[in-house]
């Protein structure tokens, strides 16, 4: 190795990029890179999927009937709904993880063998235990209040039950499109 600085041959021929290659990289270069598909691309795909299978899942909501707004909504009503959101965003992780992505299902969220494992129950703890504190400083403060008691017995189970169903399905869609 010198140091020397050897003079460029400028009558030496020049490698020319054909144009053609220069044309066909312009789109890779906006929609690949050195990792497959863009990010961008890849989050736009997945809600473009979520949205049509969305739709196309929509007939499940004439299961309940056209909600009244002006009346609380029983988490027997909504359950369809939500249903359609998490079939939707697992659609759509399948077919990310299959085809663009081609990694296993798990990757992308909350996979099936661990999915009451022990974190989830800690996690499920700590926001119900959250939930709890909010909802106290929220009454103590004069901004909530409890209500009489309306519901007896088993039917407060099952009450509760059905509402701890539909948080999941809430819980599983927001996850699945963070």
């Amino acid at each position: 190795m010198s140091d020397e600085v050897r003079p460029v041959d400028s009558s030496a021929p020049t490698e020319a990029i054909p144009r053609r290659s220069v044309l066909r990289s312009l789109p890779r270069k906006i929609f690949v890179g050195p990792r497959g598909l863009r990010a961008g691309w890849k989050v736009l795909i997945f809600f473009l999927i979520v949205f049509a299978v969305g739709f196309l899942l929509r007939p499940l909501d004439k299961l309940t009937g056209k909600p009244d707004f002006r009346l609380p909504v029983a988490p027997g009503a909504a359950v369809p709904r939500e249903l359609r959101g998490v079939m939707a965003v697992r659609i759509a992780t399948g077919i990310m993880a299959k085809w663009i992505d081609r990694k296993p299902w798990g990757y992308f969220g909350m996979p099936f063998s661990k999915a009451f494992s022990s974190s989830f129950w800690t996690g499920a703890a700590v926001g119900l235990g959250v939930l709890a504190v909010q909802l106290e400083i929220m009454h103590v403060c004069g901004w909530f209040d409890y209500g009489s008691m309306q519901l007896h017995g088993s039917a407060i189970v099952g009450y509760g039950l059905g509402w701890a169903f539909l948080f999941l399905c809430v819980g599983i869609t927001e996850e699945g499109t963070h």
